[in-house]
C-alpha cells in the first residue's frame, strides 16, 4: 500500500478504522503496538506522529508517496477483514490528520490517535474469523498480550475485563460500541467488495464543486440556446 497520492493537510481529523497489537512497556503500562512495524509508536494521551521506518527511503516528511511510512487507517468497517498482522488483538476507530496519503482502502497519516477500542480474540482473527467475546488474556514470548475467546483460552494471565478497562483508561478513550462490533460481525459473515470514492477532503470537495459548476453552466447555456430558437 505504498502507492497513493498526497492530499492537502487535514486540519480537522478524519475518522478511520484499524487494528493493533497490545503489550506492556518496561514500566508495566499498557501500550498499543503496530501489527506490522512501520516506525509507528502509539503514546498514551498525546498525538502519535509518524516516522519513516528503517527500510524506508528517508529524507522526507512522513507520510510520502512511494514510501510505506505513516499511520494506516481503512475507511470502512467492511475493510477490516483484510487487515492482518502479528498479534492483532485490539480494533477500534482512529482519528487521523495532518499530511495524508490517500489509497484505495484508506489513508496513511502524519498524526493519529485512537478514539474507541475493544479487545478481540487474536487467534480467531489470525484464522480469518471474528470473535469479540474475549474471556481470557495471555502473554506471549514476544511480550505481547493476546485476547482469547473460550475456544482458545488455555490459561489466563490477566482478566480480559481488567485489561480492557486499563487500556481504555490509559488512552482516555471509550469502549467501541456493541452495535459497531455487530456491524463488523455482519461484514465478516457477508463479505462484500466495493469500490471507494475519494475521502471528503478539501481537495475532493473542491473538485466536486468545480464539476457541478461546469455542468450547471453547460446546462444553462443549452437552455438559453433552446429558448433563442
Amino acid at each position: 500500500m505504498s502507492d497513493g497520492f498526497l492530499v492537502p493537510d487535514a486540519t480537522e481529523p478524519l475518522v478511520g478504522w484499524r487494528a493493533w497489537a497490545l503489550a506492556r512497556t518496561p514500566a508495566g503500562r499498557l501500550e498499543l503496538r503496530p501489527i506490522i512495524y512501520s516506525g509507528e509508536t502509539w503514546p498514551a494521551q498525546e498525538a502519535a506522529r509518524a516516522k519513516c521506518p528503517p527500510h524506508g527511503r528517508g529524507g522526507h516528511a512522513p507520510p510520502e508517496v512511494g514510501c510505506t511510512c505513516g499511520f494506516y487507517a481503512v475507511d470502512g468497517l467492511d475493510r477490516l477483514p483484510a487487515v492482518t498482522g502479528r498479534d492483532l488483538t485490539v480494533i477500534g476507530s482512529v482519528a487521523v490528520w495532518g499530511r495524508l496519503i490517500e489509497h484505495e482502502s484508506g489513508v496513511r497519516a502524519e498524526f493519529a490517535y485512537p478514539e474507541r477500542l475493544r479487545l478481540v480474540c487474536a487467534p480467531c482473527w489470525r484464522a480469518g474469523l471474528f470473535t469479540p467475546g474475549v474471556v481470557a488474556s495471555e502473554e506471549t514470548s514476544r511480550g505481547t498480550l493476546l485476547g482469547l475467546c473460550d475456544r482458545h483460552a488455555n490459561r489466563a494471565d490477566e482478566s480480559p475485563d481488567a485489561v480492557q478497562q486499563e487500556l481504555l483508561g490509559t488512552y482516555a478513550v471509550d469502549l467501541l460500541p456493541s452495535e459497531v462490533v455487530d456491524d463488523v460481525a455482519v461484514v465478516w459473515s457477508h463479505p462484500t467488495r466495493r469500490s471507494r470514492g475519494p475521502l471528503l477532503t478539501r481537495a475532493s470537495l473542491a473538485s466536486a464543486a468545480m464539476l457541478l459548476l461546469f455542468f450547471g453552466t453547460f446546462l444553462a447555456l443549452v437552455a438559453l440556446a433552446m429558448s433563442v430558437r
